[in-house]
């Protein structure tokens, strides 16, 4: 009797086992493995297009994957400029404007690149300080003034229109 009710213990133990382990004693349907999405293109978003000289800004490198979903990978990243004289770009993705010219800012990732272009202009030139002339326009010191006489500044050096000079005092 004993022997009975061991190996009934036992049996129980095993049926146990196979049942928690997964077992069902029929065919099981295999599963499908989920393939790992790929790249398949990156997108570089800049805050702006334009720049000047002295201007600097964070790029950010987008992925998209091949399950139609994206990705920010501005941190792993590998970041390049075409033209360095003009922009220069660090290892996560900040650019700084150095000239005028143009430049593409590239972003690599797993062998996939992107680039957005920059354009990079001078700063249009300082309108001239504010000043005034007055006085009167004459031939000489004792004649009469001259009536439409005109007094011409240009860029920032002063000139006058006609046989006349100023005199600043």
């Amino acid at each position: 009797m004993i022997r009975l009710y061991t190996a009934f213990w036992i049996a129980v133990a095993i049926a146990i086992t196979f049942v928690a382990c997964g077992g069902s004693g029929g065919s099981s349907t295999p599963t499908t493995p989920t393939p790992t999405p790929t790249v398949s293109g990156v997108t570089v978003t800049a805050p702006a297009t334009a720049a000047r000289p002295g201007d600097s800004a964070q790029f950010t490198a987008t992925a998209t994957l091949s399950n139609g979903t994206t990705q920010t990978v501005t941190n792993q990243a590998t970041w390049q400029s075409s033209n360095t004289t003009v922009a220069t770009v660090s290892s996560t993705g900040f650019v700084t404007v150095a000239a005028a010219g143009e430049a593409d800012i590239r972003a690599t990732y797993q062998s996939i690149t992107g680039s957005a272009h920059v354009t990079v202009t001078n700063p249009a030139p300082a309108p001239p300080v504010g000043f005034s002339v007055c006085g009167t326009v004459k031939e000489d010191a004792g004649s009469a003034p001259i009536s439409g006489a005109s007094v011409i500044v240009k860029d920032t050096t002063f000139s006058a229109s006609g046989p006349y000079s100023l005199k600043y005092y």
